[in-house]
Order: structure tokens, then sequence, then C-alpha cells
């Protein structure tokens, strides 16, 4: 429930992404488009889908998985190139379906949004460079922006606004996964790291061991173990005092993790070496191995499984429209 989606769920969780449009984005790959926009790939209901689109949304469907392009196989290319063509296939439908229904959007909404999406992009400079890759103007992202919010709106009216998710079946749910529902132990600690990795020379060791003699010697002498950060630690962690949060055993590096999770709160390492380098850690707080109570799972549990239902149910309206409408594929899948 609230670990990593595999490739194998790809296509369930790219229809909820997009089209489920619980935030607008402005790459959105359906966006009108000002370059050529090459041979059609597809017909839905007398409606072009061009090369253009197509090759759009499937690089931003590549950004969105965990393994580089170049790695992926013959068979999971496949895969996903069906999912960004269903999925293109479906936003012209729902969107169809959306003017057929007389959804209207309101053009302060537009505006609104977009305002919502700029404020994260920051710059003036930075929203000309989307525009540019995305090869949009911004009455074309507009009008993209206005096709988004009425195709949401179809599915929030037709399908998300019935789906309901009680305390019951919340309460089934947690009672039949209790592996989701256990946190692992957890430590907060401090470093200071003074870097000496494998192509480091033994003058070059020599040097770091000696520096961090002396940092220790001055944290003895009571110096404060933040400031000490600030002023030697080569990790970019120096800039909150080496305060690396909480984490667990397995995500940090052998030694440093065995060294941290020996320590407690309020002790400092003897000097640590690692294939980096040399650390010397100070636990702030540990949190042990538990397993969330119901009460605390609840609300994201609730909210979780509203959103597995919802996609489900998006599928299956969208599939209602798709039997009924007349489409045609050109692309080689």
């Amino acid at each position: 429930m609230f670990k990593t989606v595999t490739f194998s769920r790809m296509a369930s969780i790219f229809y909820f992404q997009v089209l489920l449009f619980l935030a607008v984005s402005p790459v959105a790959p359906a966006a009108l488009s000002q370059a050529p926009q090459g041979d059609r790939v597809a017909v839905v209901n007398g409606v072009e889908i061009y090369e253009a689109e197509f090759q759009a949304a499937l690089q931003q469907a590549m950004h969105q998985l965990p393994e580089a392009e170049e790695n992926m196989t013959v068979d999971r290319r496949r895969v996903l190139r069906k999912a960004v063509i269903e999925n293109l296939i479906g936003r012209r439908l729902a969107y169809q379906e959306s003017l057929r229904l007389g959804i209207r959007v309101d053009f302060a909404l537009v505006d609104s949004e977009m305002k919502r999406v700029f404020a994260r992009i920051a710059t003036p400079d930075k929203l000309a460079e989307v525009l540019e890759k995305s090869h949009l103007s911004r009455a074309g992202l507009r009008a993209q922006f206005k096709r988004d919010i009425a195709i949401r709106r179809l599915f929030e009216e037709q399908v998300v606004r019935n789906i309901d998710v009680d305390d019951q079946e919340a309460r089934g749910f947690y009672d039949n996964n209790p592996n989701l529902f256990k946190t692992p132990a957890l430590v907060k600690a401090s470093h200071i790291f003074i870097a000496a990795g494998p192509g480091s020379t033994r003058e070059e060791r020599k040097e770091a061991v000696q520096l961090v003699r002396a940092i220790q010697e001055r944290l003895d002498q009571g110096a404060e173990f933040s400031e000490m950060a600030i002023d030697y630690s080569q990790c970019a962690s120096r800039e909150n005092g080496g305060d690396l949060g909480y984490f667990e055993k397995e995500k940090m590096i052998k030694g440093f993790a065995e060294a941290a999770f020996a320590l407690n709160p309020g002790e400092t390492s003897d000097i640590v070496r690692t294939g980096r380098g040399y650390h010397l850690v100070r636990v702030e707080d540990r949190k042990p191995k538990m397993k969330l109570s119901f009460e605390d799972a609840k609300e994201k549990l609730l909210r979780s499984l509203k959103i597995e239902k919802s996609t489900q149910a998006i599928k299956a309206y969208l599939k209602t429209l798709r039997d009924s409408a007349e489409v045609e594929i050109f692309v080689r899948l």
C-alpha cells in the first residue's frame, strides 16, 4: 500500500496519475504542439492523435520510471508504449464525453489553476524553458488546462463521488496486511565527515585522520558538534550542522550504520572508517521498531484505498466509453 510501485502496475498508476488529474501539469501529454505533428498514430471518434503528441507522452512516462530508458527490455518498452497510447485514447474519449455532458469550465478557474502550477516553476525564465521544451504557446497551454480540468470534473462527477471507503473496509485491509504497517527501527544522527575515498593516497588518508582527531579533541573540550560540522565537515549536511535526520539501518553505509545504531542518544562515536572517508557520528534520538496502530494509519489508509478503488473505477468507466467508440490505432506497439 505504501511501497514503491513496480513496473507491472505501470498501466494502472499511469491511468490514475494522468487521467484523474488531481494536479494539472504544464507539460501534459495532450498539449497542443507547435512542432510538426508527423503521422497519425490513432483516430478517436474522428479526432486524430499525432506522432509528436505520442512521443511527448512516451518521454514523460519514461521520466516517471526508476530505470533508464537504455536499460529497458523490448517487452517493457512494448508495455509502456501500449499504456501511453491507451492513455492518450482515454484522454480523448474523456474530453469528448465531458463535452457531450455539457461540462463547462470557467476561465477564472483555468487562470487560478495555471497560477498555482506556475508558482512551482519559480521564475519567468524557467516557465519559458518549460514552454519551449513542450512546444507550447501560452494560449495552447491555457487551452490544455481547460481540457484537463474538464476531464477531471468528468471523473469526479461520474466516478469518484460515488466511491466510498468506510472504517470497516479499512480495518479489514489493516488486519489482513500487517506487514504493510510495520515501521523499522530509526536513528536520528549527525555526522562530521572528512573525505578519503578509494582514490585517495596514503598521505591524504593520514591527513584526514589527523584532522578528525583534532576535531575529536575540540569536541572533548566542549565544542558544539553542530558548529564543528559547519566548520569542518565535507558533506552537504554541514549546512544543517551535520544533521542527517532519521534513517533506517539498511539505508546507510554498513560501517556507518553499525556505529550509529550502537550509540545511545547524546553519545558520539570514535572515528568511523567507510569507503568514502572518516566520520564522527553523534546520535540525537532513537525510535524502536514498531507497528502503526490502526488509528494512526487510518487516515492515510482510507485515502489510499479510495485512490485504489477510484483508479479501477476510472478504468472501467473508460472501457465503457471505449466499447462504444470508433478507435483506430496505426502505431506499431
